[in-house]
């Protein structure tokens, strides 16, 4: 499976993922990975380095939820993804999608 990194959009607000995936914290020097079929990271690049990256999927092809979370309950955390790349534009959506990385309990 190939893969595309995108940037993460921050509320001037602050954060209010619970030290979700997409926080602050969890982010800085993370590479912030959805899947994309003319991604340029792959599975081979994840597995070698696991710390450097946290995988996104789409859900319902409108919201990004942490592969992390596994089958946990997810909310909005305020947090959006998107990047300027064209792929991803042109393979995952057109306009920031909400990443639902807020965890509670």
């Amino acid at each position: 499976m190939k893969y595309l990194s995108f940037d993460i959009y921050r509320s001037s607000f602050g954060d209010c993922t619970n030290n979700g995936a997409s926080s602050l914290e969890k982010a800085q020097g993370k590479i912030m990975l959805v899947p994309c079929e003319f991604g340029n990271w792959s599975d081979d690049d994840i597995l070698l380095n696991p710390d450097r990256f946290t995988v996104f999927d789409i859900e319902d092809n409108r919201l990004l939820r942490p592969r992390s979370a596994g089958s946990k309950w997810t909310m909005m955390g305020g947090n959006f993804g998107y990047t300027s790349d064209s792929r991803f534009r042109a393979n995952v959506s057109t306009a920031p999608m909400p990443i639902h990385d807020r965890i509670e309990g």
